[in-house]
């Protein structure tokens, strides 16, 4: 199952704001919406999910959104990249952890003894990224700790932005301690430049104030 707080990485918008929008769109019924209880987690299969994602990025309230289908056209090339590198076939899976919540990574083997998690980010990561990264981490090494023969890793597209997980900070020194792998996978300039672009986007979306007057104060 896919949550709003995936779709909303994936459209790298505040969780907080998918939500609203999607309350918003319970209101006026829509299909997919109109039958969730009010204090349940939104919760969408991955078809469910990515027609909402459609919808949300062409709405009004999210004009300037970047595109999700450029999140995900980066992650499938770094997943195959990534797993040309490791000479193991990887695809998106969920992972039952048992008396917890399932959990869903961006890349495993078949057998799972190779898990990764995809950052298409390219530029220093900013606050809300870098927490992500750490999450993701803990996500890793919580599954590894169930399956202790797993290899985990983090791949970026962009040494800038795995900078946080190779330089000399807190997390750095916890990925060598849990020994979380870190790899940098090149992808096309032409894919980096519309990265970039919905990037951009979304930091003029985040510049506006909540009456959409668009004036950064």
């Amino acid at each position: 199952m896919v949550t709003a707080s995936k779709m909303a990485a994936e459209l790298e918008v505040d969780a907080r704001k998918l939500r609203r929008w999607l309350r918003s769109q319970k209101e006026t019924g829509h299909p997919l919406l109109s039958g969730h209880s009010t204090y349940a987690r939104w919760e969408f299969s991955r078809a469910e999910a990515d027609q909402l994602i459609s919808e949300f990025s062409s709405s009004a309230a999210s004009s300037h959104v970047s595109d999700s289908a450029v999140q995900r056209e980066a992650e499938h090339l770094i997943r195959e990249r990534l797993a040309e590198r490791l000479g193991v076939s990887l695809a998106p899976r969920i992972i039952d952890l048992g008396a917890g919540a399932p959990v869903q990574v961006d890349a495993a083997s078949p057998d799972c003894t190779v898990l990764a998690e995809i950052f298409a980010r390219q530029g220093p990561l900013k606050g809300g990224q870098q927490k992500k990264v750490a999450i993701d981490t803990l996500k890793l090494i919580t599954i590894r700790h169930k399956y202790p023969q797993t290899r985990v890793l983090l791949a970026f597209a962009d040494s800038e932005a795995a900078g946080y997980a190779t330089g000399g900070g807190w997390l750095a020194q916890a990925l060598k301690t849990w020994d979380v792998g870190v790899e940098i996978v090149d992808i096309p300039d032409d894919l980096r430049q519309k990265i970039r672009a919905a990037q951009a986007s979304q930091v003029m979306v985040n510049s506006e104030p909540a009456d959409g007057s668009g004036q950064v104060m």
